[in-house]
Formats: C-alpha cells, structure tokens, sequence
C-alpha cells in the first residue's frame, strides 16, 4: 500500500530530525535508538515479563533529544593555489631556517637506516672518521 510506504518514509525522517542522524543513517533498512528516547506510552504494554518491550509503530523519539547536530556546517571555503603554493613556500623557508639554526647533538641516539641495517649514531661517526 503506497500510503503505508509514504508514512514509514516521513516516521524516518521525523526520527532523523529529532536525533539528528547522518544521511547514512538513513538509508539503512534498520535504525537501532536506545530506549532512552522514549516514554513508557511509546512502548506496548509488556504482558509477559519475559519479553522484550516493543515500539508502537507511532512512536517518535522525544527524550534526552541531542542538542547539537550531527552535521556539519557548510565547508570552508578552498584557498586558491597560489595562494597555498605560495604558503606552502613560505612554510618550507621558515622550516628551512628553523632547522639550519638547530644545534645538533652528535652523541644523541639517532640511528640511521642503511640497507636494512641499523647503524647507531656512534657507529656513523666511526664509519665516516675512517674514510
């Protein structure tokens, strides 16, 4: 019956709006909300203890209701590249400099990989003294 289909499509989005839920959610046959969201009018009066409580099939979320949007706000908007190249350039002269101002430690433990052999710090200045 197409009025059952429109109606089961507006339920979701009723849900979608007052949780918040991602376009992905929607697109699952299935949406799995914790019983938190409801009232106990929401539920079909349990009979048998033993049985899970179910959802009326009108029964929309209306507790504990998440204040912020899971959505995100529109997007920045893109740099021009120039105006990234010319950043990044800047960006690599500053590291540049930054890095030629450094005093290097000769003793610390770095190590150095060479053909699948790791030669320490010490090792290195051994190896290139005696060349």
């Amino acid at each position: 019956n197409k009025f059952g289909i429109e109606e089961l499509i507006d339920r979701r989005k009723i849900w979608a709006i007052k949780l918040k839920l991602s376009k992905e959610a929607l697109t699952k046959k299935h949406i799995q909300v914790c019983s938190k969201h409801f009232t106990q009018s929401d539920y079909f009066s349990q009979r048998s203890k033993g049985l899970r409580s179910r959802l009326k099939s009108t029964s929309v979320p209306s507790l504990n209701l998440p204040k912020s949007s899971v959505f995100l706000s529109s997007p920045k908007k893109r740099t021009s590249p120039k105006k990234r190249a010319s950043t990044s350039k800047i960006n690599d002269e500053v590291q540049l400099c930054e890095c030629h101002n450094e005093n290097l430690d000769v003793n610390s433990s770095v190590s150095v990989q060479l053909d699948d052999d790791s030669v320490g710090s010490n090792e290195a200045n051994d190896l290139t003294s005696s060349q």
